[in-house]
């Protein structure tokens, strides 16, 4: 058996050098480090939870060196993965010997800060975390997990003390500030904070860097959005990093973990199948039928995908909430890697689920009368309808959707996102799909 303390000094070496090892301390801060930045002021449990593989470690390890250069002392700083498998301690066990390291009990002196990855691993962490924060003791928890469904469950007994974030794949907002020049960068950031091409024309700093932005649009709709896969160009290698980091462990360990899944292989044949379906109205009784599985089970994979942030349903725009529940959703995966590898789907429906991935965290829906309209976005009380049509031509009757949701709904400006035709007319904006993935 390891020897507790060398294992805990070998994750924190900062406690001998007093710095984070240049390696771990990647360069690029996404924009959700400034927001988690400011949660260490708050009186809570921070929670960073999301799909695997899309850098919630290194978050943690970006929010260890801020530490450091604010001068806290490295002693006061714990980092424990609790995937790793020699890790067999005690949660009491380890922070004691992290008191040893302090040369004091935890609760004496200043605040010290736990980061805890993985920690799903940890049974019943939720009743640990609970107990010190309870006793109003000077530690700050950050902790990460990879299965949503896990965090979910365990983390209900901490209702009221947390504060948590979504991380996933990057969207292509993210993307680009990953591979603009910091000057590029900056005015891209800048022309964000000010356009609002919902209502204004686009405005005309960006032709500056516009070039650049339709080129890694072309890279990010083959890429996807996991970082770890940005320098990937090799599609079999793609697809078997993909299947290896991502599929196997949130399918063939977490869901099965958590759920006791008898066939994963049957869900991986839905999540593939989803795949191929992304940007489609879900069809249950077409997918039980055609994987031979009852309408119950498959509703049930289908949640448990939706926890673990493979996939996004959006539901159907309705006045009346009934109708709207009802009514069978749309679904998309979170992500233009998996599309790019595992399915056949045309450009235009993967463009859609990038959008969709794009507007995540906003008020979505779609709507659906005989015609039909993408994305339905309730903006600050106003409701804006968004279609994607990339394609290289339009006509008049491809926006019969639009005028069928004004017959229903009134609207100031829709948004047509296109392949490259931009113009703003009364009532509508045609605007590109890499501009309006850039400002929006």
């Amino acid at each position: 058996m390891p020897n507790l303390s060398s294992l805990i000094s070998f994750h924190n070496p900062w406690w001998l050098t007093g710095q984070l090892p240049q390696v771990l301390n990647l360069p690029f801060r996404r924009p959700v480090f400034y927001s988690i930045l400011e949660y260490l002021h708050l009186d809570r449990i921070i929670i960073l939870k999301g799909p695997r593989r899309t850098g919630k470690s290194t978050l943690m390890f970006q929010m260890i060196h801020e530490l450091l250069q604010k001068n806290v002392d490295p002693a006061r700083i714990l980092y424990i993965p609790f995937d790793d498998p020699e890790l067999t301690f005690s949660f009491g066990e380890i922070l004691l010997e992290f008191e040893k390291q302090l040369g004091r009990e935890i609760h004496q002196g200043p605040a010290v800060y736990c980061f805890f990855d993985e920690i799903q691993h940890l049974e019943n962490w939720s009743g640990y975390l609970k107990k010190y924060h309870d006793k109003k003791w000077p530690i700050k928890f950050i902790v990460s997990g990879s299965s949503a469904s896990l965090i979910k469950r365990d983390a209900e007994s901490l209702a009221g003390r947390t504060v948590e974030e979504i991380i996933l794949p990057f969207t292509f907002y993210e993307f680009l500030l990953f591979h603009l020049t910091e000057t590029e960068a900056r005015l891209l950031q800048d022309l964000r904070e000010s356009a609002d091409i919902f209502k204004s024309p686009i405005p005309a700093k960006l032709s500056l860097i516009e070039r650049k932005i339709a080129i890694l649009f072309e890279s990010y709709f083959s890429l996807g959005g996991f970082p770890g896969l940005f320098d990937i160009h090799e599609q079999m290698l793609q697809k078997k990093l993909l299947h290896e980091d991502i599929i196997e462990k949130v399918i063939y360990r977490d869901l099965v973990n958590r759920y006791g899944i008898k066939k994963p292989d049957v869900l991986e044949k839905l999540f593939l199948y989803l795949v191929n379906q992304s940007s489609d109205i879900l069809n249950i009784t077409s997918m039980a039928n055609s994987l031979k599985l009852s309408r119950e089970a498959v509703q049930d994979y289908i949640r448990y995908l939706r926890e673990s942030y493979l996939i996004m349903l959006s539901p159907r725009y309705a006045p009346a909430i009934e109708t709207s529940i009802r009514a069978n959703p749309k679904v998309y995966v979170l992500d233009a890697a998996f599309m790019q590898v595992f399915s056949t789907l045309p450009p235009a429906k993967r463009v859609e689920s990038i959008v969709a991935r794009h507007l995540f965290f906003k008020n979505i829906s779609y709507f659906r009368n005989r015609l039909e309209v993408d994305f339905i976005l309730r903006l600050d009380h106003q409701i804006v309808p968004v279609d994607v049509k990339f394609r290289e031509n339009l006509y008049k009757e491809q926006l019969a959707g639009l005028k069928a949701f004004q017959k229903q709904m009134s609207y100031d400006q829709a948004v047509v996102i296109t392949k490259n035709f931009q113009k703003m007319l009364p009532k509508i904006n045609f605007i590109p799909a890499h501009i309006f993935l850039a400002l929006v």
